[in-house]
């Protein structure tokens, strides 16, 4: 991670790994602790499961991890976050801000403005834009587009949160 954020030991993965379709986890580690556990035969002991080496679950965790390399995505997520907080802070200012990174995003109103974010989120809905309250931050709205959003996705989320917004 180069932004000065500290990177995590290990990262689980799951339902996205095969779309949702069907059930296959995951963890991600660096090599040097997988060999530090796994390196060796009597290391570790290798747990059993009912569920374990389903390979249609692997062919289409393997599909999706090709289609997500081949297609972009994560790059395409990075920078369709970049072009959705650019283009907010040049349409509203300081009347919406936005944090996280790449496609997972959190929505705050500023102080000026005079609207709930119930009545923001409402309004997104009955315009086509999938949003979420934010529960660990409720004066906030999450947004997770899918890794295939584009620019003109980001124009209507713009004009959608435009036409939420009181003038």
């Amino acid at each position: 991670m180069g932004d000065g954020q500290a990177a995590p030991d290990r990262i689980v993965v799951s339902k996205g790994l095969t779309g949702g379709l069907v059930p296959l986890s995951a963890v991600l580690m660096k090599d040097a602790d997988f060999d530090a556990v796994f390196g060796a035969p009597g290391k570790a002991k290798v747990q059993g499961s009912t569920f374990g080496g389903n390979r249609l679950a692997m062919q289409c965790g393997l599909l999706v991890l090709d289609l997500v390399e081949s297609g972009r995505l994560v790059e395409n997520a990075a920078a369709m976050g970049a072009l959705i907080g650019e283009r907010i802070t040049a349409r509203f200012g300081s009347r919406v801000s936005v944090q996280g990174h790449g496609l997972a995003l959190s929505l705050k109103l500023g102080p000026d403005v005079d609207a709930s974010m119930t009545d923001v989120w409402l309004d997104l809905i009955d315009g086509g834009v999938l949003a979420m309250p934010n529960s660990a931050a409720p004066d906030s709205l999450r947004l997770s587009p899918p890794l295939i959003f584009g620019v003109d996705e980001v124009e209507v989320l713009i004009d959608r949160l435009n036409e939420a917004l009181p003038q």
